[in-house]
């Protein structure tokens, strides 16, 4: 199951919170120029190194850290702000 909405909170300076959900489908269709170059750059990296990574091994392992994202929170804060992210 991959994730599909993303929940942030934040808390201002004066105390009080804000939320918004995320969609992930339009940020992930929004930024899929970026993912492909992202890709490419890697693999002709890959290429010049001659690495000794797998890369089918390197996706596998990418879509099981995905898969595990839904219900992880992750918690930030700095001074009087505070950031809360939550994968539903």
């Amino acid at each position: 199951m991959t994730p599909s909405v993303v929940t942030v909170r934040w808390r201002r300076p004066d105390g009080t919170w804000r939320r918004v959900n995320v969609s992930v489908a339009p940020v992930l269709l929004a930024l899929s120029p970026l993912l492909l170059l992202a890709v490419l750059g890697a693999l002709v990296v890959h290429r010049a190194v001659r690495a000794d990574i797998d890369v089918s091994e390197a996706a596998r392992g990418l879509r099981g850290l995905v898969r595990a994202l839904p219900g992880a929170e992750f918690a930030f804060e700095q001074g009087s702000t505070a950031v809360l992210v939550s994968v539903i």
